[in-house]
C-alpha cells in the first residue's frame, strides 16, 4: 500500500549495542528508508537507506525504542533488515 508505513519494538537495555544490517541482496526500491528512533517517534537516533546498513548503536538509556520503515516518495517495495543485540 503506497505511503504504508512499518514499526517494529525493541527493547533494550542502557549500554546495550545493536548491529542493524541491511540484506546483502537489496535492490533500492522506491525511496524506502529506515530509522531506529524513541518509542514515541520524537528521538532520531539514525536515519538510513533500506539498503544500508545502520550499523552499531549503542543505547544509553534502557527502555523501548523503534525500528521504522517508511518511503520519503510514497513508494512501496520488498525489504529484509535484521538486527541483533551485543
Amino acid at each position: 500500500m503506497p505511503g504504508a508505513e512499518d514499526i517494529y519494538s525493541i527493547d533494550v537495555k542502557a549500554g546495550e549495542e545493536g548491529y542493524f544490517r541491511a540484506a546483502p541482496d537489496c535492490s533500492q526500491t522506491a525511496g524506502l528508508r529506515w530509522r531506529i528512533e524513541s518509542a514515541n517517534g520524537e528521538g532520531q537516533l539514525v536515519n538510513s537507506s533500506i539498503c544500508s546498513d545502520i550499523g552499531k548503536i549503542v543505547f544509553a538509556k534502557a527502555g523501548q525504542f523503534r525500528l521504522h520503515v517508511y518511503s520519503y516518495a510514497g513508494g512501496t517495495g520488498s525489504y529484509r533488515v535484521s538486527w541483533a543485540a551485543r
